[in-house]
């Protein structure tokens, strides 16, 4: 296997990039299920869910379930559009090689290829959840190690998805195209961490 084939699975087709469309209704069907994702990996940490959706009354129980769709369908949209636009400015500003016009439906097709990313690294985002929830992980240094190293891969990996599709709907020249990965690892970085920050002290705080 070449290293195209394996950038391909690691990283998708370019191919599929480039087809990505400007429809909107895939783009709201995808900020549903980034929300939801988003929802559930929040949920899971330090087993909130077991605080807000057990042994609660009905009334309680059905303002948090409420409460949860909607901090769903608003956290995709956030995580969506906060992390898109600000790069979809920036790329304004990069080169291009031949003709390229920026346009709302590049900004579409950004976002999209923000949620394929977030739904390629998903099975390692449950796989490391369901090993820090492993009796015992939490006690043994070296697997907290190993969960935060991949913690950082999985970042890396996300950012370089997002880099190949960017890279293959724009025709930024080479030296561009080489800086784009920086510019969208150092941005998801600080996203991430504003967006943690907000979620821990504000969206949970929200729960009855």
């Amino acid at each position: 296997m070449n290293i195209k084939r394996i950038l391909d699975v690691l990283l998708l087709p370019k191919t599929l990039y480039q087809k990505i469309t400007d429809k909107r209704p895939s783009l709201f069907l995808g900020i549903i299920l980034v929300g939801i994702m988003d929802m559930a990996f929040i949920l899971t940490y330090n087993d909130s869910y077991r605080k807000f959706f057990w042994a609660k009354s009905q009334s309680t129980l059905y303002f948090n379930i409420t409460f949860t769709a909607c901090a769903a369908l608003i956290l995709g949209l956030v995580d969506i559009l906060f992390f898109s636009l600000p790069l979809f400015d920036l790329f304004k500003f990069f080169k291009k090689e031949g003709e390229s016009r920026d346009s709302g439906a590049t900004l579409i097709k950004v976002m999209k290829i923000y949620i394929l990313a977030n739904f390629l690294i998903l099975p390692a985002n449950i796989l490391s959840i369901v090993a820090e929830k492993t009796p015992g992980v939490a006690a043994n240094t070296a697997l907290i190690g190993i969960l935060a190293f991949l913690y950082i891969v999985v970042n890396v990996w996300l950012c370089a998805a997002v880099t190949r599709g960017i890279n293959s709907i724009y025709n930024f020249q080479l030296f561009y195209r080489r800086m784009v990965f920086l510019f969208v690892y150092l941005w998801n970085f600080l996203l991430g961490s504003a967006f943690q920050y907000i979620i821990l002290h504000w969206v949970l705080a929200l729960y009855k």
